[in-house]
């Protein structure tokens, strides 16, 4: 632990303290020349000020004033800052050197202190004692103050460390989504060219079934477009091969749940609004969000039921997944094996315009996902 750069504000008070009962017991008590005792009593107390910046200066100095004293009026000061200063010195060289420097101003100390007769020099074995008491306070100081910031060091490393897994979590999980997003506008343009296809075979024959093909392909056309903006700004930083089938969405949902329900987890479904067709992206979102909610409730509680609620909003689609399980703390992590967790469930929300809320209720654990929709 390194001592502080400059005096604080309670070094002056404290250095000023005992310079002012230095000067008050050497003006009521003085038994010598004041003119000479005076600024003795100053420079004993002064160098204070900077006990935490230089303990072994400040104890040296402070010792160098005793033995002058001791010089020029043959015995030290029989008042009680001669006592309380060595106290306080000893105590800095303790909680603010290094343990050599440390030992060194305990040791100068106890000996100047010897040297100089305390009273009648009877007093020197419980001075050595109250001022080795003193300092062992000094380096049990320390020694916590160094804990201290151990462990806030630890704290702000193990913040790094979890920021650094939830940017790692949302570049993943983007990773995923654009896949997912490429698979969904793949499909919509193969959709595109078979209906492009079957249209210019009709054209002649059976105009207005080829009508329709058309009319398809601009449907199909305007929501890959819708995609595909979605998409733009989403990194894929892997070379994976994108599937060949369209991406499930909430029209497959009752077979996740039938899934869940296998794997010993009951799930009831509600659905509130009227339901309509979701751009492919949104739809795809909701599905996951369901999907990576059941799978935290089944490996990172003990629920015994959950619930599945869809609520169809004007521009928007709310999905809301509850169990009646404790959560743990697990839950607020990437799912084991899958990369994934609420960072990334919450990165599908905002993706699509929306938010994502996690509640931690005594009756269990609900994650709520917003997504804004055309």
């Amino acid at each position: 632990m390194e001592s502080a750069r400059r005096p604080s504000r309670f070094d002056l008070i404290v250095a000023a303290a005992l310079m002012a009962a230095a000067v008050a017991e050497s003006l009521t008590t003085s038994k010598y020349d004041l003119r000479v005792e005076l600024p003795l009593a100053i420079a004993f107390a002064l160098p204070l000020v900077w006990r935490r910046v230089a303990p072994l200066a400040v104890a040296i100095a402070t010792m160098v004033v005793l033995v002058v004293q001791r010089l020029l009026f043959g015995e030290i000061w029989d008042v009680g800052s001669t006592l309380a200063v060595p106290l306080v010195v000893v105590f800095a060289a303790g909680a603010y050197a290094p343990l050599v420097r440390s030992i060194a101003g305990l040791v100068l100390i106890c000996l100047t202190m010897s040297i100089s007769d305390i009273g009648d020099g009877s007093d020197f074995a419980f001075i050595t004692l109250l001022c080795t008491a003193m300092w062992i306070a000094g380096r049990a100081m320390r020694r916590q103050r160094e804990l201290v910031a151990q462990v806030r060091d630890q704290a702000r490393q193990l913040e790094g460390a979890q920021a650094e897994r939830e940017v790692f979590a949302i570049a993943d999980e983007r990773s995923r989504i654009a896949r997912e997003l490429h698979d969904v506008i793949a499909h919509s343009v193969s959709t595109i060219v078979v209906q492009a296809e079957a249209g210019q075979a009709m054209v002649n024959r059976e105009p207005e079934r080829a009508v329709a093909s058309f009319e398809a392909i601009q449907d199909t056309g305007r929501k890959a477009l819708d995609e595909l903006r979605t998409m733009l700004g989403v990194l894929r930083p892997d070379g994976s091969r994108p599937s060949k089938g369209p991406q499930p969405g909430l029209g497959t949902l009752e077979t996740l749940l039938e899934a869940a329900r296998t794997a010993g987890l009951p799930v009831d479904l509600t659905v509130e609004g009227e339901p309509r067709e979701l751009p492919a992206g949104v739809d795809l979102s909701a599905y996951r969000v369901i999907q990576e909610a059941l799978t935290n409730t089944r490996k990172h509680s003990a629920a015994t039921r959950a619930r599945v609620d869809l609520r169809y909003l004007r521009g928007a689609i709310e999905v809301s997944v509850s169990d009646d399980g404790a959560a743990t703390t697990a839950t607020t992590t990437a799912v084991p094996g899958s990369g994934h967790g609420l960072v990334g469930m919450a990165e599908r929300a905002r993706l699509h315009g929306g938010e994502l809320e996690v509640r931690r209720e005594p009756t269990g654990f609900t994650v709520i996902a917003k997504l804004a929709t055309p």
